[in-house]
């Protein structure tokens, strides 16, 4: 299967409280691979953990 197929796929499954997230990695001009749209979640995790924990500290 081509890997632009698999990727556009993974981020159609993401969960809602992504959209955002989601919407930008569809509108990007190039094709992103497998292990850029990885790098790009984890990074997303990332942010998302510094958030909770720093709304979990005010």
């Amino acid at each position: 299967m081509d890997e632009t197929i698999v990727v556009s796929s993974i981020i159609d499954k993401l969960p809602p409280s992504l959209k955002e997230f989601k919407r930008t990695l569809k509108h990007k001009k190039e094709d992103i691979t497998l292990d850029e749209l990885a790098n790009h979640l984890r990074v997303e995790e990332d942010c998302s953990i510094q958030e909770n924990e720093k709304e979990q500290n005010a």
